[in-house]
């Protein structure tokens, strides 16, 4: 972590190992925004960030850069839980689902029906 001056409230920069981030709230209450995310996070591997309230802000709740073994729950302001349903017709491989979160599904149940 550094001492820089941001505009996030939590920023945690460089490269960064077993973090949990639990019960913050991380907002920007003026009527001209300026704090950009709630928490901002650089590279990391084994971060949690859970329970936190991440409401109003300017940009977004999160925002992080590439890492592994991140796990982001329960979290108001940011969607991590949601689900989405389509149909894929005969033929099709394959279809988006719109489903709210803010990443991509990682897994995909298909049922089929005759």
């Amino acid at each position: 972590m550094t001492n820089r001056q941001t505009d996030d409230g939590i920023s945690i920069t460089g490269v960064s190992v077993n973090v949990i981030i639990e019960g913050n709230r991380c907002f920007d209450d003026q009527g001209t925004k300026t704090q950009d995310y709630g928490i901002r996070i650089g590279t990391y591997d084994k971060i949690t960030i859970v329970n936190n309230d991440l409401r109003d802000n300017k940009i977004a709740a999160l925002e992080f850069a590439a890492g592994t073994n991140l796990t982001i729950r329960d979290n108001l302001g940011h969607v991590t839980e949601n689900r989405g349903a389509d149909i894929i017709l005969n033929g099709w491989s394959a279809r988006a689902v719109n489903h709210g979160c803010s990443a991509s599904a990682k897994v995909t149940f298909c049922v089929s029906s005759s």
